[in-house]
């Protein structure tokens, strides 16, 4: 599962955390995205996997000072299902980093996959 970053204004980071069914899904990686290193920007990427409560941290950060726009993958989920059949991810919090001012965020995305 790729999650994409859209923004019109420089960012320079985004910690976020993802919610995910244990019952249904294990996380096998969790890794970044283009969207940060546009025009070789050189970055700081945390993860962390919680089986028990079902929650994927991610911190990623531009490292100089500058910023990102544009759309591009923030960061790539690789899952594994458990059982066949419905399940939902959904971003439970989004918090970008930019230059300037306050971030304007729309309705956090939830995604319902079908597990085969």
């Amino acid at each position: 599962v790729t999650l994409n970053l859209v923004a019109g204004q420089p960012l320079r980071g985004a910690p976020l955390e993802i919610a995910f069914p244990t019952q249904s899904l294990d996380v096998v990686e969790v890794s970044e995205g283009a969207f940060f290193k546009q025009d070789d920007g050189v970055t700081s990427f945390t993860q962390a996997v919680n089986v028990e409560s079902g929650r994927i941290g991610v911190g990623v950060l531009r490292s100089d000072a500058t910023g990102a726009t544009g759309q591009a993958p923030l960061l790539t989920l690789k899952l594994k299902a458990k059982v066949a059949g419905p399940l939902e991810l959904k971003l439970t919090s989004l918090k970008p980093i930019s230059l300037g001012g306050p971030v304007a965020l729309g309705e956090l995305p939830v995604l319902n996959l079908n597990a085969k």
